[in-house]
């Protein structure tokens, strides 16, 4: 019961790294690329690791000429970025507000993690399945 549960979880985890890859796909695919300058880093206090945290906080100016604040969703520490220096920016053109830093993590943590996790859990699940039949 146990394996079974294990791989059947990988295999859902591969499936969630899968869509997520293809949205990103899909949304740098839409995106146009504009200069951005970083304005402010954010810190952020987690009590439970007990340090400190930034976010950058980025402006850029779309291609109407419109300025845009926004805060990265990717935290490091140290600071990744200083104040005033300039990071290439994506964004959609009719969401403006959806813009990220062309980053690699920023952009695919999320599928990296939930494809790692997937393959991990579904070839120790099929391993553990294969284990268990072999001895029963």
């Amino acid at each position: 019961m146990f394996t079974r549960a294990w791989l059947v979880c990988g295999v859902l985890a591969l499936l969630a790294g899968g869509s997520f890859t293809v949205y990103q796909s899909v949304w740098l695919y839409r995106s146009a690329s504009a200069r951005g300058t970083i304005v402010a880093l954010v810190p952020f206090t987690d009590p439970e690791q007990a340090g400190i945290t930034y976010t950058p906080r980025f402006s850029f100016r779309d291609d109407q000429g419109h300025t845009h604040v926004l805060m990265s969703s990717y935290r490091t520490s140290p600071p990744e970025f200083t104040v005033g220096e300039h990071v290439p920016v994506l964004y959609i053109r009719s969401h403006p507000s959806s813009a990220k830093l062309d980053r690699f993590w920023e952009l695919w943590l999320v599928p990296v993690v939930c494809a790692g996790l997937g393959a991990f859990f579904a070839i120790s699940g099929y391993l553990l399945l294969r284990l268990e039949r072999r001895f029963a």
